[in-house]
């Protein structure tokens, strides 16, 4: 996944929803895409994710993997 103008806030993906006790916490890549606003870094659990992302709305978001 390639890296958009990322930023001030941060929001976790891991499946069971758990990242650690980080919150917000998604469990899909397109949950956090969908909640979160332009400027958002969304920070990706290791693992594999199979997705087909769409983005309805323009907005910057940075994702993170592993």
């Amino acid at each position: 996944m390639a890296s958009l103008e990322g930023g001030g806030s941060v929001a976790y993906v891991e499946p069971a929803g758990d990242f650690g006790g980080n919150s917000p916490c998604y469990t899909s890549v397109q949950e956090a895409m969908n909640a979160v606003d332009s400027g958002t870094t969304i920070k990706i659990s290791r693992g594999v994710f199979d997705e087909k992302l769409i983005l309805e709305v323009h907005k910057a978001v940075a994702l993170e993997c592993g």
